[in-house]
């Protein structure tokens, strides 16, 4: 369902059937500020289409057009709508509210979170931590750097020590499952939660990061002794019969799909890390596990690369079958070259298995961010059926894209 946005201030916005009718469901006009993004996220079961964007997120029926529901995004912090318009996905929070909106996520499951919700462009970084440093130019006087670092470290040690609270409910069939309620200082360790949440036949999977901060005694009068860790905890499995377990895969990566088998299914060929060329796309199940910072599932399980008629699904494969012209050239054979870099390159961003569970949807979207984070410099996309039938056979669905710098976003 592509929707464009026409620039900036008041725009009209146009939600389009993805059946190839070109059939309109809904449009509406709105006035959107500077930062503002254009978000949507579909259900999975197919039925709703949620849209945000300036002040309101709206629910449109797939079926007959309607707008479902129009609720108010809160503006008093600039993190209420996390998303980026090539994962198609859209989280809101209403921060004035003492508690966060119900939002139905598909297979009967509606969540409720009290706290925030980080959207991350379905990667959270992997393990990473750092420290805090004071920036001054180099004229400046010893002793208002001593000050400013002075400063530092005190807001350094408040921020530490500051309560934050999170707590996260599932409900389905009228029966609401607690998976946490905790507050916690980032001395002691915080726990983010991410979205989206995955709606899996037999429950509900929820990605998590665990972050972590000190501040340690400074070794000189310059410095602010401030270091953190951030990194991803086992994900949060609620089960239809209200059970709630740790998954032993610490995922940075959000899965795009559930496999017919019931496993999830990886945009890359890990859980952890996206920082490699040509990834194959990768699966694992709830019973899978990996050790932290291993970037290998542990031997015995289902977890590991997805194999279609026994070949690897990788974006080179998908592109050289239905659009060889975006191919580099010449070809490298060497998945490890520069051209497929994960700054360039094509990524696989999402994906949805058909009913029948024989067709594979997928949406690659070049990624070249390095003239403008905000804007790649190029971005071609392709939507492509993939057989899972045996043959892996591949087919184009749509090709677009919008190197002049008019936004798209595509759920789906």
């Amino acid at each position: 369902m592509p929707a464009p946005v026409d620039g900036r201030g008041d725009v009209t916005i146009t939600a389009v059937a993805s059946d190839g009718s070109e059939r309109v469901l809904a449009a509406w006009s709105d006035t959107v500020g500077e930062y503002d993004r254009l978000l949507i996220s579909r259900s999975p079961d197919g039925g709703r289409v949620a849209v945000a964007l300036g002040r309101f997120v709206r629910t449109i029926s797939t079926t007959d057009g309607s707008i479902i529901t129009r609720e108010p995004i809160g503006h008093s912090e600039p993190s209420l709508v996390f998303g980026w318009p090539d994962r198609g996905e859209v989280v809101v929070r209403d921060a004035d509210a003492p508690s966060g909106p119900d939002l139905p996520i598909g297979g009967g499951w509606t969540l409720k979170v009290d706290g925030d919700i980080e959207q991350d462009d379905g990667f959270s970084g992997g393990f990473y931590g750092g420290g805090m440093f004071v920036g001054v130019s180099e004229d400046t006087p010893r002793e208002e750097l001593v000050d400013a670092v002075a400063e530092a470290r005190e807001e350094a040690v408040t921020a530490a020590a500051r309560p934050v609270a999170l707590g996260v409910m599932l409900e389905r069939d009228g029966r609401w499952i607690t998976v946490t309620d905790e507050s916690s200082s980032a001395t002691d360790g915080v726990t983010t939660l991410h979205w989206p949440p995955i709606v899996h036949p037999d429950g509900v999977l929820l990605r998590r990061t665990r972050d972590s901060a000190i501040v340690r005694e400074p070794v000189s009068d310059v410095d602010v002794g401030s270091e953190f860790e951030s990194g991803p905890a086992f994900a949060w499995f609620v089960g239809v019969d209200g059970s709630v377990r740790e998954v032993a895969v610490p995922l940075s990566v959000s899965p795009i799909a559930v496999l017919p088998d019931g496993r999830f299914l990886l945009p890359g060929g890990s859980p952890i890390w996206r920082d490699d060329g040509d990834e194959w796309l990768g699966a694992f199940g709830v019973d899978d596990a990996m050790d932290d910072q291993d970037c290998h599932f542990r031997e015995g399980g289902t977890g590991g690369p997805l194999l279609v008629g026994g070949e690897l699904i990788r974006p080179s494969r998908i592109i050289a079958s239905v659009a060889p012209d975006l191919l580099p050239d010449p070809m490298p054979a060497d998945p490890a070259h520069p051209a497929w870099r994960n700054d360039e390159g094509f990524w696989v961003h999402a994906g949805r298995v058909s009913e029948d569970g024989s067709t594979l949807t997928l949406l690659l979207a070049e990624a070249d961010w390095t003239a403008d984070w905000d804007q790649p410099d190029a971005a071609n996309w392709l939507v492509v059926d993939v057989s899972l039938q045996g043959d892996a056979r591949i087919r184009l669905i749509a090709r677009g894209g919008h190197p002049d710098g008019d936004a798209e976003a595509i759920a789906l």
